[in-house]
């Protein structure tokens, strides 16, 4: 769609192979992807300026809109999927600021863990190649948890 629109954009395909997992590839792939836009390294939640990342895998497509790295090494894709709504927990947070006790619990439904990733041993990801003097910078946003 995004060719016959004239949309600049960029195919890749990853599968297992020389002993290496799909999901691996695709963990890393995407982390380097959303750090080489990173707006601020210092901070432990980073800003980037890249567009989220579309998705394919076995007849199913999501939207990457984030990567997760926890202290214990464990990383995660943060994404928007089709098959899953946002729950009224979440929505009643849309356009307000607030303070959680437990930030964590309010990724979860968005996490897409290595241990579903594992299910599939081929992605297909398309980005948005970047215009002349490369993508916007993110507006900063305050945000407490």
């Amino acid at each position: 769609m995004f060719r016959l629109l004239d949309i600049p954009c960029d195919a890749q395909a990853l599968k297992s192979g020389d002993g290496r997992k799909a999901e691996a590839l695709l963990l890393d792939w995407v982390e380097n992807y959303f750090q080489s836009g990173v707006v601020d390294p210092t901070q432990r939640a980073r800003l980037t300026n890249m567009p989220p990342i579309y998705l394919q895998h076995a007849g199913h497509s999501m939207t990457i809109i984030g990567f997760e790295r926890l202290r214990n090494g464990v990383k995660n894709l943060i994404v928007f999927d089709p098959m899953f709504r946002d729950t009224t927990k979440i929505l009643k947070y849309v356009g307000r600021q607030f303070e959680s006790r437990f930030p964590d619990m309010s990724l979860r439904p968005y996490r897409r863990s290595h241990g579903y990733l594992r299910r599939y041993h081929e992605y297909e990801l398309i980005t948005l190649r970047a215009p002349p003097g490369g993508f916007p910078s993110v507006p900063t946003a305050q945000a407490s948890h």
